[in-house]
């Protein structure tokens, strides 16, 4: 609480003094508004000022006594803010899933676009992107964006399609464009991270946070700070702006919920099953720099991993020479992995005659009972393997689905990061068939 900080005249007599200063050297203590000073008492900031201090020896104190007053001050001020984000903290983690209608307002310079829609969250603890999986759609706009906890997704409603990125640069453009603009993280994980100063007032609605960020010299960004403004019922995030100065040019983001349903019953999204992956078609991007690339007509190096059904029956790439051989790398969590797999089934059966052989492989151990249960539920026969992260490491695998296909010599004929007619293609191709 603040006192006499926004009022004109307000007169506070201190009876408990002694506690911060020795009184018998001071007349009485008064609060003024006027050439105040400060003092902090059971969290409460009061202005006051001494009567008629004229001596040398009286100024000095005050100086010292000024001092002082302004250190209790930035020690009340930091408390008070710590008190409130724990507080937000604690109640952000009862927050299971929010629904939020939003607009947002940016300044760019002269420029100023608005843009609105409504977005889902769902906590996801063991996330350590986002912490939270997501999906967000902006009116007027066909891009949806998705976060299913594993990967992320720009979904073209318009165009009926999507792509899809397990990367980190990927998953930081998932807020960039689209639905992806609406995302307001702070809401359900606040964001205290960087902040030189953190400043706090009060009003009725609630409380207003302002983190201060150090300038970015090298690149002329000034005046950087984020403000949070807090709700008092709920002690959650409401709005959120972000400020910075670049040579004179103003960068001002403003985020307002303009409604919030608080761990709904029912869930908006399901991301356990997305629809849109059965119908939608997946655009592949080129992939220029993939670490697969420099494999690509060299001889692809040698392993032996155990079979999923039978642990203690392996398979060796050196006794699969002469055969054509696609290896579908895959994860228990990843969506197209899942539905991309009776495409890779009906590959299997459909050239299996002509000498064309399938693997698929699993790096994550942890998920083996799992990937087990998965393949057997949707009737998989297609030969499973347990590779290990030192394999994956290896090769560099940062994303899946993952498909790669080797020739008769074993050398890696094709590949290519997510499911698409050109596997087919490739594999008549290696067959010598039509």
């Amino acid at each position: 609480m603040l006192k006499s900080r926004h009022v004109k005249k307000e007169y506070q007599i201190f009876d408990q003094v002694s506690s911060f200063f020795d009184r018998s050297k001071f007349s009485i203590v008064h609060l003024k508004y006027n050439n105040a000073s400060l003092i902090c008492k059971n969290s409460n900031i009061y202005l006051f000022m001494f009567d008629e201090i004229t001596n040398t020896t009286n100024m000095k104190i005050r100086v010292k006594l000024l001092f002082t007053l302004s250190l209790i001050q930035s020690i009340c001020f930091a408390q008070q803010a710590k008190d409130i984000i724990n507080q937000i903290k604690i109640r952000q983690t009862e927050l299971v899933k929010v629904s939020y209608d939003l607009k947002r307002i940016d300044t760019i310079g002269t420029h100023i676009r608005q843009m609105k829609g409504s977005v889902f969250m769902e906590r996801h603890k063991a996330d350590t992107v986002f912490g939270f999986k997501f999906w967000a759609s902006k009116v007027d706009d066909p891009i949806d964006k998705i976060y299913d906890g594993y990967i992320g997704y720009s979904v073209n409603t318009k165009e009926k399609s999507y792509e899809m990125t397990t990367s980190k640069i990927g998953f930081s453009n998932l807020t960039n464009g689209g639905g992806g603009h609406l995302i307001m993280g702070d809401l359900i994980k606040l964001d205290t991270s960087g902040a030189s100063n953190i400043e706090i007032s009060e009003d009725i609605i609630g409380y207003d946070l302002i983190f201060k960020y150090p300038d970015l010299e090298k690149y002329d960004v000034t005046k950087r700070f984020k403000q949070v403004k807090i709700d008092k019922k709920t002690m959650l995030p409401v709005s959120v702006r972000q400020h910075q100065e670049s040579l004179g040019r103003i960068q001002d983001l403003y985020f307002e919920v303009t409604r919030l349903d608080i761990n709904p019953t029912s869930s908006i999204y399901n991301f356990s099953e997305l629809d849109f992956l059965k119908s939608y078609k997946h655009e592949i991007p080129v992939v220029r720099n993939s670490p697969i690339t420099k494999f690509v007509g060299q001889p692809f190096p040698n392993f032996t991993f155990p079979v999923f059904a039978n642990g203690t029956k392996q398979v060796s790439l050196t006794k699969l020479k002469g055969k054509v051989v696609l290896l579908d790398f895959w994860e228990v969590w990843c969506s197209p992995c899942i539905e991309s797999m009776p495409k890779v089934e009906d590959l299997y059966q459909k050239y299996k005659d002509s000498g064309l052989l399938v693997y698929g492989i699993i790096n994550d151990k942890s998920n083996l009972d799992s990937s087990k249960s998965l393949v057997k539920k949707r009737n998989i026969n297609i030969p499973m393997l347990l590779a290990n992260e030192e394999f994956k490491r290896s090769l560099q695998i940062n994303s899946v689905p993952l498909y790669i296909l080797l020739d008769k010599a074993g050398k890696v004929s094709y590949f290519s990061h997510g499911f698409s007619d050109g596997i087919e293609t490739a594999i008549k191709s290696a067959l010598e068939v039509e």
